[in-house]
């Protein structure tokens, strides 16, 4: 990956590992929800936050991000999931 002059790279399998496969999986829907990149943000929450939310996030949601974008429209379970992760984004608890 590089940005002008300057060059990185990112080592997938360590990356992947330490995700596990689940969370591996629902990686970029995470990053399509949080709108990270050039699109914007979640108001008031950087990507380190939205990013440690993730990690800490339970099966139901990592389970909705994987859903996420199949079919027509989205599922109870991965709106409910979607909320789930957002509410906890912003320090709310059910």
């Amino acid at each position: 990956m590089s940005t002008g002059d300057r060059r990185r790279t990112a080592l997938l399998p360590p990356t992947y590992d330490a995700l596990g496969p689940r969370r591996a999986a629902a990686l970029i829907f995470w990053h399509a929800l949080t709108e990270y990149d050039t699109t914007g943000h979640i108001s008031g929450k950087g990507k380190v936050t939205c990013f440690d939310t993730f990690m800490a996030a339970g099966p139901s949601v990592i389970s909705a991000l994987i859903n996420l974008g199949l079919g027509d429209e989205p599922s109870t379970e991965v709106t409910d999931g979607c909320e789930a992760f957002l509410y906890e984004l912003f320090g709310h608890r059910e």
